[in-house]
């Protein structure tokens, strides 16, 4: 019996979609073995940043930059201010919502965390050799707009 490894299958191979998959399960993979030491999720860590670079944003924001839906943002938001890294912060101008910010230990586990997002950046690009890094993003960029 072949091994998966030696199966030739063209069919597959030259799909767009299945080589994307393949190639998110492997940098899935490499980043959340860097973040394991933090017990931090990539989901986490796009959190973090959104709200490191948009102090006061509101949680439905997020999600709609990360594509989660609204009750699944909701339980993310609420880890991360359950392990003290974001705190909700009620909106002076409309009291139903409610802002975000980091808190001090979110502030230190992002210093860390955006350590090991380099040591992951550089494997990447070390495992993309030869590829034109901008093109590349260009291209999953254009891909990802494909259902607007």
């Amino acid at each position: 019996m072949p091994k998966s490894k030696s199966l030739q299958t063209p069919q597959l191979d030259e799909q767009i979609g299945f080589k994307l998959r393949l190639a998110q399960l492997a940098v899935f993979g490499d980043i959340i073995e860097a973040l394991k030491a933090l017990d931090l999720r990539p989901v986490d860590l796009s959190a973090l940043l959104l709200i490191e670079a948009h102090p006061g944003v509101r949680q439905h924001v997020i999600g709609d930059k990360l594509k989660i839906a609204r009750p699944n943002i909701v339980a993310l938001v609420d880890s991360l201010s359950k392990r003290g890294l974001v705190e909700r912060v009620v909106d002076a101008k409309d009291r139903r919502a409610n802002q975000l910010q980091l808190t001090p230990a979110g502030v230190d586990i992002l210093i860390s965390a955006k350590a090991g997002q380099e040591t992951h950046k550089s494997r990447l690009h070390l495992a993309l050799k030869g590829v034109d890094i901008d093109n590349f993003l260009l291209g999953l960029t254009q891909l990802s707009r494909l259902g607007d």
